[in-house]
Parts: C-alpha cells; structure tokens; sequence
C-alpha cells in the first residue's frame, strides 16, 4: 500500500509514527518507574512506628476496656549490660501502656528491671494469674507490685517464633478481681495479633 505514496511522504509518515511510539515508551517507562518508587521506596521509621504504635495503643486500651482494668501494659524482655562472667543480664521494660483515670502510669518506672527482681513475671508467664498480689509468697516480688497499688494482675506471654519476647499485663488497683480457669487463655488469644505489630517498630 505504501508503494504509491509519495517516497518521501512515505518517510514522514514512518519518522512520524516512530517518534509517537517513542514517545510513548518514554511516557510509560516514567509511570512505571514512579509507581516502583512509590513501592518499593525505604518506609520513614519513625512514622511506621508512630502508625503501629497507635495500633498498640488501640489494642491495650481495648483490652483494659473489656476486661475493666485499671492499667494495661506491654512488658519486653531485653539484654542489659553483662554480668563479670560474660553473661548478659536479662531486664524487663514497659514499652506500652494505657491507664484509667487517677492511675499512675509505670512506664516510666518500670526501666530495665532486672528478671531477677520480678519472679511474679514466671508465673505470668506459665499463665497464671494472681488475683490477691498481698498472697505472694515473695516478699521482693509482693513489694515490687505494692509499691504500685497493684491488688490483682493477669498476664499473657508475647512469643515470636515460639520464643518469649516479652508480655500483656493487666493491673486492678482499686479492687482484687477473682480470675477463672479460662481467664489466662482467653487474654492470650485476645493478644495474638501484639508480636505480629511489635515486629513492625
């Protein structure tokens, strides 16, 4: 068909059609390589945090909701210095917490507690609960949490890959609260979803 045309018309045309295509493919490469920015660019930390500490937040303040707590809290276990020996020292931290009114908060209290000093932790742990704290037979353990209006406490471990990387505690300071069979079981599947956002700080 182009055979009739003009040679050099032929050649405009050709040229033509070329250069859109070109063009095209230019315009096309830029939104590809936009859209992987935007994919696959590096997330802000400190945003990523703020956002999944919200949902932390949120979920702490579910739970004291429900179970009408007075204190909610997220405990992380953590290295803290090393022993003469070598060996490193493993301490405790509230990372996360959430307080009804005329609570005082221990987030900024409780700071790189030696485990040593807070044996209520293992019974926690093995999902137990304590529902009349003035019963510890510990004394360090029952001052720990006197000091602290804490009257009753139940507990859940945190575990990422079968590993305990820390606990859901919540506190009633007000009154003691009377615990069933289920109660430990039912906060540790309320909690499930807590390492999974922990990860992502």
């Amino acid at each position: 068909m182009f055979e009739t045309f003009d040679p050099d018309l032929r050649t405009s045309i050709i040229g033509f059609v070329s250069g859109l295509l070109g063009a095209l493919v230019i315009f096309i490469k830029r939104i590809l390589d936009k859209v992987a920015d935007r994919l696959f660019e590096p997330k802000d930390k400190v945003l990523e945090a703020l956002n999944v500490g919200k949902l932390v937040k949120d979920s702490l303040e579910s739970l004291r909701t429900e179970w009408n707590a007075d204190r909610a809290s997220i405990v992380q276990f953590h290295n803290g210095g090393y022993f003469s020996n070598g060996e490193s020292m493993q301490k405790l931290t509230i990372t996360h917490e959430e307080i009804g009114p005329g609570v005082n908060p221990l987030c900024n209290v409780i700071k790189n507690v030696p485990l040593t000093n807070a044996l209520w932790v293992g019974d926690l742990l093995q999902g137990k609960s304590i529902a009349k704290v003035d019963n510890i037979q510990d004394v360090i353990s029952r001052t720990f949490l006197e000091e602290f209006g804490v009257k009753s406490i139940i507990g859940c471990a945190l575990k990422k890959n079968d590993k305990v990387i820390g606990m859901v505690m919540l506190h009633w300071t007000n009154h003691n609260t009377e615990f069933d069979d289920e109660s430990c079981n039912k906060l540790s599947e309320q909690c499930k979803s807590i390492p999974v956002l922990l990860n992502r700080i």
